[in-house]
C-alpha cells in the first residue's frame, strides 16, 4: 500500500529506483536533497543557506572518503562513478 501511495507522489522516481536497484537509491536521495538545497544559495538570510552549506560539505566529505577507500582497496573507477553524487 505504501509503494502504491508513493508512486503517485513527487517521489515516484525514487520508488522505482529503490525497487530496481537499491544501491542507486542512496545516490538518488543525496542528489534530490542537494537539488532542494541548491535553491537556498540565493537566499541572503535565514537558516536555508546554512543547511545548504552543511549538506554540500557533508556530500563532499563523503565523496572524498569514498574515493580514498576505493583507491586503497583497488576498486575500479567505473564502480566508483556509480556511487559518487555530483552536483552543479
Amino acid at each position: 500500500a505504501l509503494k502504491d501511495y508513493l508512486l503517485k507522489s513527487d517521489y515516484s522516481e525514487g520508488v522505482e529506483i529503490y525497487y530496481n536497484n537499491p544501491a542507486l537509491y542512496d545516490k538518488w536521495c543525496e542528489r534530490r536533497l542537494l537539488e532542494i538545497a541548491a535553491d537556498s544559495k540565493y537566499t541572503a538570510f535565514g537558516f536555508d543557506p546554512i543547511c545548504a552549506y552543511f549538506y554540500r560539505k557533508n556530500n563532499e566529505i563523503k565523496t572524498v572518503k569514498l574515493i580514498l577507500t576505493a583507491k586503497k582497496l583497488g576498486i575500479p573507477i567505473e564502480m566508483l562513478r556509480e556511487r559518487i553524487v555530483t552536483y552543479a
